[in-house]
């Protein structure tokens, strides 16, 4: 984690996730997803305790999913915009797509399997999310003060 953004960020609006119907295919609520990037922004020590810095913004764009398959692969399409508290200008704008297999052989429910596959493509995305993140807080970038 890059020392110019240690309890820098609170997220902000997520949307474009769906929750799940029982009866239908898994999804990504904006809850969950909310969740999953405030816990992994924590880890890193980049969520902010007080008044952050930035206020980071989410639209999953799209969670390309099959439908059926064997080793199951879905595609998170999710775009992310940093915006300065100081400012309320955009300091960083990217978009992000990260596939996710989920194997037959680990799995061999499918329902189930879908899910994996799921959460494996999100948990990939925002891992890469934060590189980008580390990368843009480093001095002369678009986060590095």
């Amino acid at each position: 984690m890059t020392a110019s953004l240690q309890n820098a960020f609170t997220v902000g609006p997520v949307n474009g996730g769906r929750n799940t119907n029982p009866l239908w295919k898994s999804q990504v609520s904006d809850d969950n997803f909310q969740a999953a990037l405030s816990q992994s922004l924590s880890a890193q020590s980049m969520l902010a305790s007080g008044a952050p810095r930035y206020t980071l913004n989410v639209q999953l764009v799209s969670l390309r999913q099959p439908f059926m398959s064997l080793n199951t692969t879905v595609t998170a399409d999710v775009h992310y915009t940093v915006v300065s508290a100081a400012n309320n200008k955009v300091a960083f704008d990217t978009e992000i797509t990260t596939p996710y297999t989920a194997p037959y052989l680990q799995q061999p429910i499918d329902i189930i399997r879908l899910k994996d596959a799921n959460e494996g493509a999100m948990a990939a995305n925002i891992q890469a999310l934060l590189g980008q993140l580390n990368a843009a807080g480093q001095p002369g970038q678009p986060l590095g003060q």
